[in-house]
């Protein structure tokens, strides 16, 4: 059976903002129009995501390269599906009612006696449900709301072998996936931590530590005693083993809270202690009730005071902290990781400046740290977690360390005993940062090869590559143009694509280590967007008439005429922390302004990520003038656009995007006609110290710097129409920059549109509350722009 016809599938994917990826067919018949109601109000309409029936949760086996999904269906639920994926035919399919009926048996025998489970289907028979657009439809039990009475079935992955642990209420068991059995379990005594979030099994599968009030404790899994590793926690600011928002945020990409580590050998935890007594307390207030009540989070602004850090080593059996002791200070310790022997503990510092990064080599036995790599640069270093260590005989002591040294950002390998760094990867494209940090990177030791993505194609694709540690050769595995985001098993021999482009809206593939097609395990066409019209934006380049090129994408409204005027509606982002141009689907709402007449314009100009530092350097203590002046040549760019109506232009933006909305119709007013900024940062003194100051340096250091940054300052010089939204509870961008804001327009008799969406944070989450955000913007710019 052809798995490729079988898995055409649809599905309604939120990316940032929750704006979802579309594009057209060709010569395809005029059909619905994508509004606002079919992004928000879809289970009112009995509208089906569109990507409702993609494989969803993959996740490959601690040992090998098996595979583990989630296929939804409309009737029986999440299937289970376990895949080898040499041969994938043979992939075996469980039902959550096969699962629980084995379970259930098996928890009757209760002598660790294993009970037969054979698969309900095998994986090319299963047919996949294709979903319903077109209104009126019973819903998939996939988008159902769990009954809490009738859990489903929960599965995952065992630490360290290849087994499927399965649950359903109280009752648990392990599943040999290959063989068709499940053994009953006793029920884990697991403790959830304070944040849900930092539960971790040790090494040896005997022990999980967690947190709770502050200190880190220890529970055996097989009698449920626990005991507390630390007891200085809750007391006085202290916090052991939990990052504070402001890492959490800035240093670890939100990806996770636990600040501590086990060693391999499950004798030993390092972990961050901090002491936030000293941080300024912001208060957040939930007024739903007669009532409110306000939670104070510790939030250190820029100029202010930090979190102190030090890092502990604690023995499980001694329940003694070894303090490490580093050569010198620093205002930032960050990224633990352990040598695969545990014999070692690496640590980087930084200082409050962030252009000096030193990289520490620490013995556990008595916490002294041997300085063995820096990194420093005029402007600012980042950060990318911790080294990869080179764990195998070719390459003792030995990892890799990712660095923009030489503008970019690289591997070198680097050899702590002689200090040897030799270049792994080179040339005027990116390493992706963040594919390093969330531990996609790769080493297969028995290829001598690491495995990672990168942007050798340009800074509007990411791509997934092998280079050999052998002879520094290096091949891209992935072909097609677009955005390759890649989920590789353990040992590098196979790599899961899920892939996207400007006219491929999603395909989920499985690959070998180089790059040979195994099989798709999924897929959404264009075709599967009917009865609704979708159309491809296009991407240009933009030259400055000084060598640089510059980013950028139009999209036409529905039913085009050259002959016609248009307005237009431009999206920013503008800042490091993220880029709105790439070969990937036009967003839903990019769609709605469309088909509401709107010409829809995104940019990147200087200061953006994918390009290396010499485009990101220019915005050093002034993240204002370089990125106006680009603004102002891309306006430039349009009046030459005959079917533009450059009298009507209107720029809207998220968070920094809000930033730099404000900052274009403030600091170059008359540019735009109307400018709407949600969740903006509208004095750069109120965001917090590590983004900030990374760009700007401390206040007290660089007034002007500040002052020209931050849209506050320029607020009795706006013309135009100006639309702000908040959420008052947001707990990134605080809401004091929406009132700090009004307060000058109003001082300075200036009109505005406010917005604010009470209990609601930087997100403004929720369908309703979504429907109305964008039902507002709408009107707005139809109201300002006349389309």
């Amino acid at each position: 059976m052809n798995i490729e016809k079988l898995m055409r599938c649809r599905i309604f994917s939120l990316v940032q903002f929750s704006i979802v990826h579309l594009a057209l067919i060709p010569g395809q018949v005029e059909g619905k129009d994508i509004d606002l109601e079919y992004i928000h109000q879809k289970k009112e309409l009995g509208i089906d995501p569109v990507y409702a029936f993609l494989p969803a949760g993959a996740t490959w086996s601690p040992e090998g390269h098996e595979i583990l999904f989630r296929q939804p269906t409309r009737d029986t639920g999440e299937l289970l599906v376990w895949m080898h994926p040499g041969t994938p035919e043979t992939g075996r399919v469980w039902t959550p009612e096969a699962l629980q009926k084995t379970l259930l048996a098996a928890a009757a025998v209760k002598r660790g006696e294993s009970v037969d489970c054979p698969p309900t289907h095998m994986w090319d028979e299963v047919v996949v449900d294709k979903p319903d657009l077109s209104g009126g439809n019973k819903r998939s039990k996939s988008d159902d709301t769990e009954d809490p009475a009738n859990p489903r079935v929960s599965i995952r992955w065992h630490e360290s072998k290849n087994l499927i642990r399965v649950q359903w209420k109280k009752d648990q068991g392990w599943l040999e996936p290959g063989a068709g059995r499940l053994t009953w379990a006793e029920p884990e005594k697991f403790v959830k931590s304070d944040r849900g979030e930092n539960d971790s099994v040790s090494p040896n599968g005997s022990y999980l530590a967690y947190t709770r009030a502050g200190d880190i404790w220890v529970s055996d899994l097989a009698s449920g005693a626990e005991v507390p590793l630390t007891r200085d926690g809750g007391r006085d600011g202290i916090i052991n083993g939990v990052f504070p928002w402001v890492y959490w945020e800035e240093l670890m990409w939100r990806s996770t809270y636990q600040a501590f580590e086990w060693s391999p050998l499950s004798q030993r935890i390092a972990y961050f202690q901090f002491d936030e007594s000293a941080i300024d307390k912001y208060p957040i207030t939930d007024f739903s009730s007669a009532a409110p009540k306000t939670m104070f989070m510790s939030y250190p602004k820029a100029g202010h005071r930090n979190p102190s850090v030090r890092v502990g080593i604690v023995g499980l059996s001694s329940r003694e902290t070894q303090w490490v002791d580093l050569p010198q200070l620093h205002e930032y310790l960050i990224h633990l990781v352990w040598a695969p022997d545990g014999k070692a503990l690496y640590l980087q510092g930084l200082n409050r400046a962030q252009n000096h990064l030193c990289l520490y080599r620490i013995d556990p036995v008595d916490g002294r740290g041997e300085l063995i790599l820096e990194e420093r640069a005029s402007t600012w270093v980042d950060t990318f977690r911790m080294p990869l260590i080179l764990d195998g005989p070719l390459h003792p002591g030995e990892f890799l360390w990712l660095s923009e040294r030489t503008g970019f950002s690289h591997f070198f390998k680097v050899n702590p005993e002689n200090g040897q760094q030799v270049p792994v990867t080179q040339g005027e494209w990116e390493v992706s940062r963040r594919g390093f940090s969330n531990k996609s990177v790769i080493y297969n030791a028995h290829q001598d090869q690491v495995f990672f993505s990168g942007r050798d194609q340009g800074p509007l694709e990411k791509h997934y590559y092998k280079a050999s540690l052998t002879d520094y050769s290096l091949q891209r595995l992935t072909h097609e143009a677009g955005n390759h985001n890649v989920s590789p098993s353990h040992d590098g021999e196979y790599f899961l694509d899920t892939w996207s482009s400007i006219d491929v809206p999603r395909r989920m593939v499985l690959f070998d280590r180089d790059g040979r097609h195994v099989t798709t395990l999924g897929e959404v066409s264009q075709a599967d967007f009917a009865p609704y019209e979708v159309r491809v934006p296009e991407l240009v380049e933009i030259s400055n008439g000084d060598g640089l090129v510059f980013h950028a994408s139009i999209l036409k409204p529905g039913n085009f005429d050259s002959t016609r005027k248009y307005p237009l509606v431009a999206y920013v982002y503008g800042e490091p922390a993220g880029q709105v141009v790439s070969h990937s689907f036009v967003s839903d709402w990019d769609m709605v302004l469309s088909n509401h007449g709107f010409v829809v314009f995104r940019f990147d100009g200087r200061g953006t990520p994918g390009r290396g530092r010499p485009w990101l350097d220019p915005i050093h203590r002034d993240q204002m003038t370089v990125p106006m002046q680009d603004w102002t040549m891309a306006v430039e760019y349009l009046k030459k656009i005959d079917y533009i109506d450059t009298t009507r232009l209107g720029v809207w933006g998220w968070s920094g995007g809000g930033t730099m909305t404000l900052n274009l119709m403030l600091r170059t007013p008359g540019l735009f006609r109307a400018g709407a900024a949600v969740a903006a940062v509208t004095d750069k003194a109120l965001y917090d110290t590590i983004y900030t100051e990374r760009y700007l340096g401390l206040p007290a250091d660089n007034p002007d710097g500040y002052r020209l940054s931050s849209p506050l300052s320029a607020a009795a010089d706006l013309q135009g129409a100006l639309l702000v939204a908040h959420g008052i509870s947001d707990d990134n961008v605080h809401i004091q920059n929406a009132y700090n804001l009004v307060t000058a327009l109003n001082e300075a008799n200036k009109p505005y549109e406010l917005y604010l969406y009470p209990q609601q944070d930087h997100g403004i989450g929720g369908d309703k509350n979504r429907y109305h955000l964008y039902s507002r913007l709408l009107e707005f710019f139809t109201l300002h722009l006349n389309p």
